[in-house]
């Protein structure tokens, strides 16, 4: 059995060195090619947290590119060195992969909470689909911003199927009043959203009647 060692697009082959070090594994890391990046997080992650102001310094750079940004974090992350001025700084990225990743890898909502008047306008689906997982799953939130949040991620027109599915997916007794709003959307999202909490509601009508 062979191993494949390198993946490229087209006929663009990743450069080789004789000679590693960091301040070629910092270059690697924001390079087009998949293998120079696994490499560079290899690498780091074998040095261990000796070159985090290297990666702080790559997740700041306003310059850098943004796969770079991604994989800074997640070394940062590795070694319990992400904070919260990381956090914000991801959040508030232009590009949305990061804002994903800055919710990611929130250890809880208070990490978040500052943002969510600004999250829940978000334009990407991709940010309010992980928006809408963490809103729901932060069941220690006052139960009032919960829902208002829930309610403003539905109503934002950049909400897709996806997104509403796990909004839904919030026991039926607290997303009442959230239905009752969504309705005021009225395009096929909305509608969708409302079959699925109906039916939802009336499967957990159907488990009280019939339980012991």
């Amino acid at each position: 059995l062979g191993r494949i060692w390198q993946v490229v697009e087209g006929e663009e082959w990743p450069e080789t060195c004789t000679e590693f070090n960091s301040d070629i594994a910092i270059d690697w890391l924001q390079s087009k090619s998949v293998w120079q990046r696994s490499s560079a997080s290899q690498f780091f992650l074998e040095q261990g947290e000796k070159y985090s102001k290297a990666w702080e310094s790559l997740l700041t750079n306003q310059s850098a590119d943004q796969r770079g940004k991604s994989r800074a974090a997640f070394l940062l992350n590795r070694f319990g060195l992400l904070d919260q001025k990381h956090i914000d700084l991801m959040l508030t990225a232009e590009k949305e992969d990061l804002r994903v990743l800055g919710l990611h890898l929130s250890r809880s909502y208070e990490a978040w909470m500052a943002h969510l008047p600004d999250l829940v306008l978000d334009q990407s689906s991709v940010v309010l689909l992980e928006l809408s997982s963490r809103v729901a799953g932060a069941s220690e939130m006052n139960p009032m911003v919960r829902i208002q949040a829930l309610t403003d991620i539905a109503l934002n027109p950049d909400a897709d199927e996806l997104v509403m599915s796990v909004v839904g997916s919030v026991a039926a007794d607290d997303v009442l009043p959230l239905a009752e709003s969504i309705s005021s959307r009225g395009d096929t999202v909305s509608k969708i959203f409302l079959h699925l909490f109906q039916l939802k509601k009336n499967n957990q009508i159907f488990q009280a009647k019939t339980s012991f």
